[in-house]
Formats: structure tokens, C-alpha cells, sequence
């Protein structure tokens, strides 16, 4: 029997090591952050305090108060050798949602405002997530189809496809947002959107931007030291775009 101390100190000794398990890759440095689970965004993050006359005219034209810069980051890494495709090594794909904090900027901190940057950049993750479905289930099937065994090729082949179809996904339904209740500043729709999007972002769970992912396209060098940011990229192979519709 486990006496009471003893098992305190197992427990503590499991948690520090999860907690350091998950620490070692970081998801936010002095330019960008990363999307993550639990992370918001704040007033302070938006750290551009010279916006150009562009922005300035964007904001106007929308009737906005701050402005975020978001983008859709991708990058795929293969094996440097050979050898690699043949041993395992196999091929990563890496998305995220990054916001930009020394190019978004706040002219005046307005709480609905930042709603609808922290509802667009929701909207970025889903459509890095909707990108890492479309090549597991083309990775999955493949499998199922050869008996089991391995498939290599497949996730380079359709990688930049999977990356534009998600990108057409949040930027499609992030310009809904803004044009139904961003600029006309209608809080109930925007209200509905982020019930919307909470939804998805909890029936799409297993596939969220992880820790890893962040830091690959932070530091821009791969992980792993076998694996080699891929130089030639299949474009898109389809012939139609991918829309997101709200029932």
C-alpha cells in the first residue's frame, strides 16, 4: 500500500514531467504567435504603433478601431536522403494560425473589436485544421487501399492542394464575418459566428495546431535532423475551390 507522501511525490514527479514534455516547444516569440488551445488575445499583443496609410485607410473603409495581422503559415519537410522515404522517416506537414504582432496595430481599444480579431483568428486555425483532415484521410485511405502497408509520396504530392483549400475556407468565411457583423458592428451576429466557430473548434479537437507545429514554422528549421524543408512542391490539383456554409 502506497502510503499518502510517497504518492504525492509520484504525482507531482508525473506532472512536472508532462509539463515539461509540453514546454519545450515554443509558440510565441517577440514578432508572432501561434494559435493555441486556451491562448486569447489581448490588447497588448497588437505592438505596431506607426500603422501606414493603408491600414489606416482599411480600418476607415470598415468602420474598425484595430486591425490584426494573421496569416496562414505552412510548411512541408521530406527526408533529406533517399533512403529516408524508404526507412520510415516519412514526410511532415506543418500549419498554424500566426498573428503578427509588430504589424497589427490598435488605434482606439475597443472590446468588439477585439472579439472579432480573436473570431478571425479562431477561424485561421479551423481552416489549418480542415488543410491536416483532408491529407489524413487521403494518408488513411491510401493505407486501407494498399493492405496496410505504408504509402509515401502521398502527403507531397497533395500538400499544397490541402494548404489552399484551407486557407479558401477561413479567409471565405472570415470575409462573412466582417461583411454580416464586423463592419455594420452587429454584436447578436457576431455573437452567433463565435458559437458557430466554438462548435467546430470543439468537434475538430484532434486535429488543433500542437506545440511542435508552432515551432517548426517559428524557427523555420526542421525538427528533426534527417528531415529537410521540401524544395519542390505539387501544385494545386484541383479544378474547384472549398467553401464552408453555415446551416
Amino acid at each position: 500500500m502506497l502510503r499518502p507522501s510517497f504518492f504525492l511525490v509520484l504525482l507531482f514527479s508525473c506532472l512536472t514531467a508532462v509539463a515539461q514534455k509540453e514546454s519545450v516547444y515554443q509558440t510565441e516569440n517577440e514578432k508572432h504567435i501561434i494559435w493555441q488551445p486556451g491562448v486569447k488575445l489581448t490588447f497588448d499583443m497588437f505592438q505596431n504603433t506607426q500603422p501606414n496609410e493603408h491600414d489606416l485607410a482599411v480600418i476607415e473603409k470598415e468602420h474598425r478601431q484595430s486591425l490584426p495581422y494573421l496569416g496562414f503559415w505552412k510548411v512541408l519537410d521530406v527526408p533529406k536522403k533517399k533512403s529516408g522515404w524508404w526507412n520510415g522517416v516519412g514526410e511532415h506537414p506543418y500549419f498554424c494560425a500566426a498573428f503578427s504582432k509588430f504589424q497589427s496595430f490598435v488605434v482606439v481599444r475597443d472590446s468588439f473589436d477585439l472579439e472579432v480579431a480573436q473570431l478571425q483568428w479562431d477561424i485561421m486555425e479551423l481552416g489549418t485544421r480542415h488543410s491536416r483532415m483532408i491529407l489524413d484521410s487521403l494518408q488513411t485511405t491510401a493505407v486501407a487501399e494498399a493492405g496496410g502497408k505504408r504509402v509515401t509520396g502521398l502527403i507531397s504530392i497533395y500538400f499544397y492542394t490541402a494548404a489552399k483549400r484551407g486557407e479558401e475556407l477561413c479567409n471565405g468565411y472570415s470575409k462573412t464575418v466582417l461583411t454580416e457583423a464586423a463592419i455594420p458592428r452587429d454584436h447578436e451576429k457576431l455573437l452567433n459566428h463565435r458559437k458557430f466557430v466554438d462548435e467546430m473548434l470543439e468537434q475538430t479537437s484532434e486535429y488543433a495546431t500542437r506545440p511542435e507545429e508552432a515551432w517548426r514554422l517559428l524557427s523555420q528549421e526542421p525538427i528533426q535532423p534527417d528531415l529537410k524543408m521540401a524544395e519542390k512542391i505539387t501544385g494545386d490539383l484541383r479544378k474547384s475551390k472549398t467553401t464552408i456554409t453555415r446551416e
